[in-house]
């Protein structure tokens, strides 16, 4: 676990955020690639990457605030802060693919064609986001005594959560 991979002057760049844009930038480009040899626009290709894009953030945003509304109740403003995080990759995922649809149905794009182009970004992006969810301490599954398993830091989210 590194939530915090390093250090530029006195800001910090944190692993899950550091690993979200990888996982954007990196997908963004492979799904430009597979839909350049698909003789598919690149310009609607670029506007379906930004509705995804702000729409998975939204979704995930919105998910994880109706699952922990309870911290939200007494400030609702802070639903828009982000300092405190919170994103929740189902309701990312969900409306994502809501407005791709809507999207591909907007602009005539072929849809199998387009879902070629952009699964091999999605598995990318769980691959990498997963990994910055592991670094960050957040996403730890279950207990173990497995020689495979890790042991977390004692002030972290798996430390605190099994009472460690």
């Amino acid at each position: 676990m590194k939530p915090i991979l390093f250090k530029i002057g006195s800001a910090s760049v944190s692993a899950y955020p550091f690993m979200l844009s990888l996982a954007f930038i990196i997908g963004a480009l492979i799904a430009i690639g597979i839909c350049k040899k698909q003789n598919i626009s690149i310009y609607k290709i670029f506007g379906l990457i930004i509705s995804i894009q702000i729409s998975a953030f939204l979704g995930s945003r919105l998910l994880f605030v109706i699952n922990n509304y309870s911290q939200f109740e007494t400030n609702l403003l802070e639903v828009f802060s982000l300092s405190p995080g919170g994103f929740a990759f189902t309701g990312g995922l969900f409306l994502s693919i809501f407005a791709a649809i809507i999207y591909i149905k907007s602009t005539n794009l072929p849809f199998w064609k387009i879902s070629d182009c952009v699964v091999p970004s999605l598995a990318v992006g769980i691959f990498l986001t997963k990994i910055g969810c592991f670094l960050g301490g957040c996403c730890y599954g279950i207990e173990t005594s497995s020689f495979l398993g890790v042991q977390f830091p004692v002030d972290s989210l798996a430390a605190q959560k099994f009472g460690i």
